[in-house]
């Protein structure tokens, strides 16, 4: 049995011996001969003790006055010395009462000593306790540096120590700061502080020796994340008791290992810089910076400079020494240990001390429980820590482990340089050479190197709670740890440790902040390309932004982020000009080596406002891009001309005596320009307005505009007869996403040319008819609406809320639409909810029959999703009337053609001209029984005749007295429909009109047909369905049906008529 080392130097730098004891159990420990530590209880009480051993004070643990930079003053009364080194005479010890004293002390079994003055030092303690005194023996500790291994392999992304021009290690890339194999997420946790932010920065104190400075204390060497010179770090010598803590380490780290320089590879794995292209990032390095105590080895020096780390500051003190403690060592083992007294007076710092590396060679790790003790590890408020093998879960073959250690961290880090300690045939260089020149250092081992590496990890929790203290710091350690394997049972998990840490402490915001909700959206302009760095948020919030689309584009939202903390997503998006097209997400792909997410959407121009949300605290980089989209061509092309335009209309439903779909003027174009020299032409016709339009919503006939993505030209022109362009009537520069539908006046039952041009995006125009929306406080909603026709067939595109315009009407109870994903809702004229959509099959029924006649309501129809688009068919469903009448007028279908002696037409008046009944099939030019017209058609049907301007016939009918009190009652609903047409590419045409009139045969209303003109038939004979329906004005008692046949040209008034319905329908109030 020999120590550890031989010699010690006290303060003055004479040697003083190092005994061994030995107990019962095998175990080693060291302490110096000679040499006493006492803590009196007063000035008499160290008198006392000083007389009765013939002892001398030597050197005390008064706190060094601490250094400027710290900005920390302390009282002569806080500095004052709580422990005193006492040179003690050996030769007053009672060797005699020396079993006895063990006996009481509870020190039973053998112990043995290297040297009679060591057995006598150790009696004098014993004396000392059992009469009262609180001594110990000043018990010698080394270091736990394993001895060096091999490099490791070099990764390029981060910046830290040169490997060659501009090229750098990468600490993020060092596998025991990685995810897998000893699955400590240091690199993570760094992640978490960057995206976090932390409070403040931390003091890590190193106890240590050997330290890489010159004799100024600054640092040496080109690799050194000391900082640079001319500054210093903050440090303190206890061997020299000066400021300055260079010099080599002379602890030791067992046989054949000096460690010279011990202290420099601890600081450099706590406290690290990171990324400065210098040395090598610690666990710490974000957020910490170190103070160098250099010691001796000797309990007294350790002691002080616990104490006076706690009193300059220090959030964490990190010890990677130690010492095996028998069973004398034992006997002041826990009393009043430096790290009790901290606690005791409300001190906060974490204590971290190392596991220790075996016994033997090669070093076997052994169980520092009971009745192995490894000191200052398993000491009370010390948090012991233990080695992994590399890139595992699993113990190291040297670690000690056991009920003592709290945890087990990676070992082998690399290091910042400093000489090496051994010659190039790895022999031990004497002391005197250890200054030599600096050498790279692959990795600093042992559990030497795992304590500063959790000693990191604490000081970054600290940085984000200062208030945690050290048993709550081991709290949290112990509980998030990833299981490991036996022994090593809990390992080390940076990341949960420093997220726990953070409970309750909130992000430091970024510079966008508060952006919280959609009313504090950030406003990032409208720039080709937007880059904004360093953002932060957690899972608790949402960012929101705005920007400004040039115009319809397919935008790239980037969102760099740490995908290791948790996923940063697109959140919400949508356009703020909701009368537009709202975003479709394209694509939604990783970025390149999974540094974030790159989402894609098609999006209008004009205003957009998106939401960005985390699962966890993460930063990220928000950049935004455009690029021109693609849309297809849509149903209408080609229309790229005057000759190739699209006539547009709708067919509806009529169903009655005859069923069939009447041509119906109204309707809405969801179209796109595809390309940047699209041009599309379309052709409509002025729709006609029904007196309930007229009378409640003052409407009118109008073409609208509104949806486009992008900036639009629309161009109206009146079309002339031979389809040619005729006079201008509007020329409109439509901006993005407007937030008003751009509307140009029409006439009822007019042709009219439509030009659309401009920039690549989707767009609706819509035919039909529009009123004051001062007489509708619903339209305030600002949303885009149209003036329906209950009854109107309404095909649409939904990708943003509209709002459908109509007067009540009777004849229909329900709205009902058969696909999914469409909200409905009913509004009074006054904004107040009427009725909601409910299932319904696959879609929504919304009920009407809460509607009163007449009234104004509007109709909210949008997508359930932000950025659906879908394809939608509205159907009226019909109510029962409670009496309808049949088809009033006779001879609706000139199928009598005689017997009348006062019309050449039977039932019918001929006003004007020669109108004459006409056979199908009579003329090559004329109608055939298989052209276009009624299903159900006879023989024949009515024609224009001979005369070729203008001809003329009527019907009066006189309505049944018993439906007279409904009509004044507003009960009663009419509905005219008549197949029209004519011949070949002709112009001639008819004119249906229904009069209504009172007992004097005053008009009272009138409603015409739509004319069919030959561009509706496609230049072909034939005939189409045409309708009208509404209710019959007040006081109404005779109806007037007049066909009216224009002719043109040619010898022969081909305009043609068949299949008349007037039908009048009661409906229950």
């Amino acid at each position: 049995m020999i120590p550890s080392q031989s010699t010690l130097p006290d303060v003055n730098g004479d040697e003083q011996v190092v005994c061994a004891s030995r107990d019962r159990d095998g175990i080693v420990s060291d302490f110096v001969e000679g040499v006493v530590l006492f803590k009196p209880k007063d000035d008499a009480d160290l008198q006392a003790f000083l007389d009765r051993y013939d002892g001398e004070v030597i050197d005390d643990d008064t706190i060094p006055v601490p250094p400027e930079e710290l900005g920390i003053t302390l009282t002569d009364e806080e500095r004052a010395p709580t422990e005193y080194v006492v040179r003690v005479n050996v030769d007053t010890a009672d060797l005699a009462n020396l079993e006895a004293n063990a006996s009481i002390l509870g020190l039973p079994g053998r112990l043995e000593f290297t040297s009679q003055a060591g057995m006598a030092t150790f009696a004098c303690v014993l004396d000392a306790k059992v009469s009262g005194f609180d001594a110990g023996t000043n018990d010698v500790y080394q270091a736990t540096q394993a001895l060096p291994v091999g490099a490791y392999g070099v990764y390029f992304n981060s910046q830290e120590s040169p490997t060659g021009p501009m090229t750098y290690t990468d600490a993020f890339a060092e596998p025991r700061f990685g995810s897998t194999g000893s699955q400590s997420k240091v690199a993570l946790a760094w992640q978490f502080i960057f995206a976090h932010g932390f409070q403040r920065r931390t003091r890590v104190a190193i106890i240590d020796g050997g330290y890489w400075l010159d004799s100024a204390g600054r640092a040496m060497g080109p690799n050194s994340d000391f900082i640079p010179p001319p500054n210093r770090p903050t440090q303190y010598d206890f061997i020299d008791e000066n400021a300055v803590a260079d010099g080599p380490n002379i602890m030791g780290c067992g046989a054949g290992n000096p460690c010279y320089w011990h202290g420099t590879g601890a600081a450099s794995v706590a406290t690290g810089e990171l990324d400065n292209r210098s040395a090598y990032a610690g666990t710490g390095g974000l957020v910490a910076d170190p103070l160098l105590f250099k010691v001796s080895g000797a309990k007294d020096q350790r002691n002080q400079a616990v104490r006076t780390a706690v009193a300059w500051g220090a959030d964490v003190v990190s010890m990677s020494f130690g010492g095996d403690c028998n069973l004398a060592c034992r006997i002041a083992d826990r009393d009043d240990t430096p790290f009790t007294d901290a606690v005791n007076r409300g001190s906060k710092t974490v204590f971290v001390a190392a596991a220790g590396n075996g016994r033997n060679t090669p070093a076997v790790g052994y169980d520092v429980g009971a009745p192995n003790f490894f000191h200052p590890c398993i000491e009370d408020h010390v948090l012991c820590v233990g080695a992994l093998s590399d890139n595992t879960t699993t113990k190291i073959g040297y670690s000690n482990f056991g009920g003592g250690v709290d945890i087990f961290a990676p070992t082998n880090i690399p290091s910042m340089g400093y000489p090496s300690s051994t010659d190039a045939m790895g022999n031990p260089l004497p002391i005197s050479q250890a200054a030599g020149p600096e050498q790279p250092q692959p990795s600093f081992g042992g559990t030497s190197a795992s304590t500063p590496f959790v000693a990191g990890i604490a000081a970054m929790m600290k940085s984000l709670k200062p208030e945690l203290s050290g048993a709550e710091i081991t709290q949290i350690m112990i509980e998030t740890a990833n299981p490991g394997t036996a022994p090593a049972n809990l390992c080390i998990d940076a990341l949960a440790c420093v997220r726990r840490a953070a409970t309750g402490v909130p992000n430091i915001s970024d510079r966008f902040e508060p952006n919280n909700t959609d009313d504090q959206a950030r406003d990032l302009g409208s720039a080709a390309m937007i880059n904004h760095p360093n953002l932060s948020i957690d899972s608790a919030e949402l960012d929101y932004f705005r920007i400004q689309a040039p115009n319809g584009a397919a935008m790239t939202i980037n969102l760099q982020h740490m995908k290791g903390l948790g996923d940063v997503n697109v959140f919400s998006i949508r356009s703020l000009g909701e009368q537009c097209t709202q975003p479709i997400l394209l694509t939604a792909t990783d970025l390149p080596n999974s540094t974030g997410k790159s989402f894609t959407y098609r999006v209008p121009g004009g205003p957009l406002e998106f939401a960005v949300a985390a699962t966890a605290v993460n930063a990220y980089n928000l950049g935004i891009t455009y690029a021109p989209t693609v849309f297809t061509a849509d149903f209408y092309e080609a229309n790229n001309t005057v000759a190739t335009a699209r006539r547009v209309n709708t067919f509806r439903f009529v169903s009655g005596i005859f069923s069939y779909f009447a041509l119906d003027p109204r309707v809405t174009v969801d179209a796109t320009l595809h390309t940047a020299t699209d041009i599309d032409y379309y052709i409509v016709r002025g729709a006609t307005v029904n007196i309930a339009e007229i009378v409640f919503l003052i409407a009118s006939p109008t073409l609208q505009v509104y949806g486009n993505d992008s900036p639009m030209n629309v161009q109206v022109f009146r079309l002339n007869a031979d389809g040619t362009q005729g006079a201008s009537v509007a020329n409109l520069n439509v901006p993005s996403c407007p937030t008003e539908a751009l509307t140009v006046p029409l006439e009822s039952n007019l042709d009219y040319l439509v030009r659309v041009s401009g920039t690549p995006g989707q767009y609706k125009l819509r035919n039909g008819v529009t009123g004051d929306p001062r007489r509708m406080p619903i339209l305030v909603r600002d949303r885009i609406h149209v003036i329906l026709n209950p009854g109107e067939p309404i095909e649409n595109v939904i990708r943003f809320p509209e709002l459908l315009v109509f007067a009540a009407d009777r004849a229909y109870s329900a709205l009902r639409i058969g696909v999914p994903g469409v909200q409905l809702r009913l509004y009074d004229i006054d904004n107040n909810v009427v009725a909601e959509g409910v299932a319904n099959g696959p879609g929504k029924l919304l009920d009407l029959s809460n509607t009163n006649t007449g009234d104004v309501y509007a109709i909210e129809i949008m997508p359930e999703e932000t950025g659906d688009e879908i394809a939608i068919e509205l159907e009226w469903e019909a109510a029962d009337p409670v009496d309808e009448t049949n088809n009033l007028l006779a001879n609706p279908g000139a199928e009598t053609t005689f017997g009348d002696p006062d019309s050449d037409i039977p039932s019918w008046t001929i006003t004007e001209g020669e109108p004459t009944i006409f056979f199908y099939n009579d003329e090559p030019q004329g109608p055939s029984l298989t052209d276009e017209g009624p299903d159900n058609r006879g023989m024949h049907l009515f024609s224009g005749g001979p005369a070729t301007s203008f001809s003329q016939i009527q019907q009066s009918v006189a309505i049944d007295p018993s439906l007279l009190a409904a009509i004044d009652a507003g009960l009663v609903k009419f509905r005219f429909s008549a197949f029209l047409g004519g011949s070949l590419d002709d112009s001639d045409h008819t004119v249906a009109t229904v009069t209504f009139q009172n007992g004097m045969e005053e008009a009272l209303g009138e409603v015409i047909l739509p004319t069919v003109t030959p561009a509706d038939r496609d230049n072909e004979s034939g005939l189409l369905p045409v309708e009208a329906s509404d209710y019959v004005p007040e006081g109404t008692t005779n109806i007037l049906v007049t066909l009216t046949f224009v002719g043109g040209e040619g010898d022969y008034n081909d305009a043609f008529a068949d299949n008349l319905e007037l039908v009048l329908s009661e409906y229950a109030p």
